[in-house]
């Protein structure tokens, strides 16, 4: 099956997964926003999860840590009163961000037989259990993780609080995380794509010379400044602040660990790497 076939695949199960989301909130409202749009965020997560067993690849729900933020911007937006200039630029920069990330998620992907390789691990090591932690690991967790991370959208959008210096700094740490994984993002599809390539070879240029991971600094950032606007619109520091934590955790605790281990075993440069190049934050002289 070729990407073209492959992709709208994906964009049909993403337009189901959509409308269940939608049906849910239709038909099961809660009396409180927030939960309502928890289950129809968990019910969209489900259609996309049967969808990857139906087709074996659990990949097919990469995109959706992108995409379901966006599908929160219409949400919120559409109970809105009036759109405020706060959440004009909230919307603004969740939009780049989703759409940046999702079209690189596009551009990665090859076809249908493209997995992604920790999935492929897990299948190995659970064997059995697989589909139990297809379902709870690969796919709600991460639905759990941007639910919380994206919680600061409701005060960003709907409060009526006016511009404050937290804004200012909110969109400071907000643009500089999107250029920051805009950029890692480009010149490691650029490395893996690069015909001259010697084999074993580890990027070490750009911006990559400053952290071994500066897509998932960028990332978790992100959510740094959706907190801070979040505060900015005189929402709660807690929960809000469960965000950024899960997200710093999710990175420090389990994505770094995990690929620093696999380029250990298969790049015999890598071990001098971790000794002179940071692993998350990068030397601050040279951050842009």
């Amino acid at each position: 099956m070729n990407k073209t076939t492959g992709s709208l695949i994906v964009i049909v199960l993403y337009g189901l997964a959509t409308y269940a989301g939608y049906y849910v909130l239709q038909n099961f409202p809660t009396g409180n926003a927030l939960i309502d749009l928890l289950q129809a965020d968990i019910a969209a997560t489900v259609i996309i999860y049967v969808g990857s067993i139906m087709v074996r690849n659990a990949s097919m729900y990469d995109a959706y840590w992108s995409v379901g933020p966006l599908l929160f911007l219409v949400y919120w937006l559409d109970m809105a009163d009036d759109i405020s200039i706060r959440a004009m630029i909230v919307s603004a920069l969740v939009f780049i961000w989703g759409a940046r990330l999702t079209y690189n998620w596009y551009r990665g992907w090859t076809d249908m037989k493209h997995e992604d390789w920790r999935y492929v691990d897990l299948k190995k090591k659970t064997k059995f259990f697989y589909p139990f932690v297809n379902l709870m690991g690969i796919h709600i967790f991460p639905t759990i993780l941007v639910f919380l991370g994206a919680l600061p959208l409701e005060y960003a959008l709907l409060s009526d609080a006016p511009l404050n210096m937290f804004d200012a700094l909110a969109i400071l740490i907000t643009v500089i995380a999107i250029y920051f994984e805009a950029r890692a993002d480009h010149e490691l599809f650029k490395f893996r794509n690069d015909p001259n390539r010697k084999e074993g070879a580890i990027l070490s240029t750009g911006i990559w010379s400053v952290s071994r991971h500066p897509n998932y600094f960028g990332e978790a950032f992100f959510w740094v400044g959706l907190f801070v606007f979040g505060l900015a619109a005189d929402g709660p520091s807690w929960p809000l602040v469960l965000g950024p934590i899960v997200m710093l955790g999710l990175f420090l605790g389990i994505s770094i660990p995990m690929i620093d281990k696999r380029m250990l075993a298969s790049k015999p440069g890598y071990a001098d790497r971790m000794k002179t190049v940071p692993s998350f934050f990068p030397w601050y002289k040279k951050v842009i």
